[in-house]
């Protein structure tokens, strides 16, 4: 969080940053945006968080998600080559892929206006690996736009019409 800190120093924005449990919140909405940065796929009920939060959102209020993307390119080939489940992180609850994460936004009562997949820096113990897996991987989401490692969206709720 410093370095946002940072960035709204330097560019003279005024941006309040809570760091802080969901339970903690306040409903008063008064929140312009909630990131939601790789914590979407630790609970079991996603729709009902993300109906949740829009408890705590301003009138122009959005939400930011990134997730991790499981039929991506990098974990397909992971499982076809090495046979390893891409996702070996116990806390994991949820899965998600283009179509799942569409339909969990719109049953919690959101529209997607923006979405969009890509390979996030893997950090290797084998830099040489790395490299070459950066090079292979970078473009195939310009090709194969549902093809990325990570999901980058940000939601906002339906606006009702009577």
């Amino acid at each position: 969080m410093s370095k946002a800190k940072e960035l709204t120093n330097k560019y003279d924005q005024a941006i309040l940053f809570e760091n802080t449990s969901f339970e903690e919140l306040d409903n008063q909405g008064k929140y312009d945006v909630v990131l939601l940065g790789e914590v979407l796929e630790h609970f079991s009920e996603p729709i009902k968080i993300l109906h949740d939060i829009k408890s705590l959102l301003n009138s122009e209020g959005k939400v930011v998600i990134t997730t991790p993307n499981m039929p991506s390119l990098r974990n397909r080939l992971k499982f076809a080559l090495l046979g390893i489940f891409p996702d070996n992180n116990p806390e994991h609850k949820y899965y998600f892929d283009y179509k799942r994460f569409s339909k969990v936004v719109l049953k919690a009562g959101y529209d997607i206006s923006y979405f969009k997949t890509r390979f996030a820096s893997v950090l290797n113990r084998f830099r040489l690996i790395a490299i070459i897996e950066r090079f292979l991987l970078f473009w195939f989401p310009a090709i194969f736009p549902k093809s990325g490692d990570t999901i980058f969206a940000v939601i906002f709720p339906k606006t009702t019409i009577s």
